[in-house]
């Protein structure tokens, strides 16, 4: 009824070269299950030995539906447990928020238990297709939540020092610091100035609420070189125009060019 974000565990016993393939889905399409949806085909496939066995996925997947299909099994296979490992990041029910409004309570909950989905090792957009730890969303949106939701500060403090290492000479912040298989996103021409302007608000929010001066001072450098980027767009208004680079607003399809209202 929910979806997870676990190791698959798979107790079998079945005859040697049998094949388990394991598909995982976060929802299901006009009832059927889809593996080829979301922009992600994540599976898995088990080569069974003889006789009794268990196996373990090596990674963790996000989902809630999970298919089984059993291949070139020489004869029937009995399968004894199926389960689920969680693997999260181990928040402490630190926030809460109640009120009169079962709605309200509903919509903290679904939230609260969202960026759980979106937080293990390192905090990422999405734990299905991507699992990347974009800068602009966790700097404007996760941040905040974690601290009104867990009360937690280690693993913000991880993300901000883990993006403002990934700084190119042009002053701006990688898109993505957690992986390098998304190359197209992680190069300078394709860097979100507005992402490392977030970036900046995110390390002072960090700061008003935890007080940690030396993360302030380890970062101060980086914070400077962003705005010294923006310097150079400066117009006699006071205002960025002309801004290069890759200029995102959420995705929306508005003039980019002159000056643009992301600045």
């Amino acid at each position: 009824g929910r979806i997870v974000t676990a190791h698959v565990r798979l107790t079998l016993d079945g005859p040697a070269g049998g094949i388990v393939d394991i598909g995982y889905a976060e929802h299901l399409v006009d009832g059927q299950f889809n593996i080829a949806v979301d922009g992600a085909a994540i599976a898995d496939r088990y080569l069974m030995k003889e006789g009794p066995q268990v196996f373990e996925t090596f990674t963790w997947k996000a989902f809630r539906y999970l298919k089984l299909r059993f291949r070139s099994c020489a004869r029937p296979v009995t399968v004894r447990g199926v389960h689920a490992v969680v693997s999260t990041y181990p928040y402490k029910e630190r926030g809460a928020f109640r009120s009169d409004d079962a709605t309200l309570n509903g919509v903290f909950a679904i939230c609260r238990a969202t960026v759980r989905l979106c937080s293990n090792d390192f905090l990422m957009d999405t734990p299905w297709r991507e699992k990347g730890q974009w800068l602009g969303d966790v700097s404007l949106v996760t941040l905040p939540a974690i601290h009104a939701c867990f009360g937690d500060t280690a693993l913000p403090r991880k993300f901000l020092l883990q993006a403002g290492q990934h700084q190119f000479p042009t002053g701006l912040l990688a898109n993505v610091s957690n992986f390098n298989s998304m190359a197209r996103w992680r190069t300078w021409t394709k860097a979100i100035p507005d992402y490392s302007l977030w970036w900046i608000g995110a390390l002072l929010e960090q700061y008003l609420y935890t007080g940690d001066e030396d993360l302030l001072h380890r970062l101060y450098p980086q914070a400077l070189r962003i705005l010294d980027t923006h310097l150079d767009y400066l117009n006699d208004r006071m205002l960025i125009e002309n801004m290069p680079y890759w200029v995102l607003i959420d995705w929306a399809d508005v003039e980019k060019s002159g000056i643009c209202t992301t600045y």
